[in-house]
């Protein structure tokens, strides 16, 4: 059972697998040095998710995406202009984006900030990919927030990527 978990993990990792594009990514916005510190929160108030958001290090950073939602380093942080790609698994480990099948158009995404600014993204487009579609954690001209998980549930044929525009930046509270 171990062995078929980490096949499936594997496998519903191969997204990932995208160094070219992660180096293309990095030279727009440089990654932290440490790994797996959080950089804010995610709330998605129709799903009841308030977790804390971590930092991936880089695309093979299975280590931080097991423990929850993850931001990609290289894409852009909550609020600024730019793509800010978040993962996380829907059905191994921490499952933080379960019920991410359940967003609607038009539903909010929270992201916080570590100085404690919010910034609210209304869902525009749910859509399911192939894993080598990977044109969707590209580089976006307006302040967009990309979340990744694997698709349908419990299957890592596809991906079900939910993306939402900034709407409003609130200061630190």
């Amino acid at each position: 059972m171990k062995s078929r978990r980490l096949a499936s993990l594997t496998l519903c990792l191969a997204l990932w697998s995208l160094a070219p594009l992660t180096a293309q990514i990095s030279e727009q916005v440089p990654a932290p040095a440490e790994s797996a510190h959080r950089v804010g929160r995610i709330l998605i108030p129709r799903l009841n998710l308030d977790l804390p958001l971590l930092e991936m290090s880089d695309v093979q950073d299975q280590k931080t995406l097991n423990r929850g939602p993850a931001h990609l380093a290289g894409t852009s942080y909550p609020g600024q202009a730019g793509n800010c790609v978040i993962a996380g698994h829907r059905s191994t480990f921490t499952s933080p984006f379960r019920k991410l099948g359940e967003l609607h158009q038009g539903d909010t995404i929270i992201l916080q900030d570590p100085q404690g600014g919010s910034h609210r993204y209304q869902i525009g487009r749910i859509f399911p990919v192939r894993p080598d579609q990977v044109e969707v954690i590209s580089p976006t001209e307006t302040a967009t927030v990309t979340l990744i998980t694997c698709h349908p549930l419990n299957s890592n044929q596809q991906r079900l990527i939910v993306q939402g525009r900034l709407v409003d930046a609130g200061p630190p509270g």
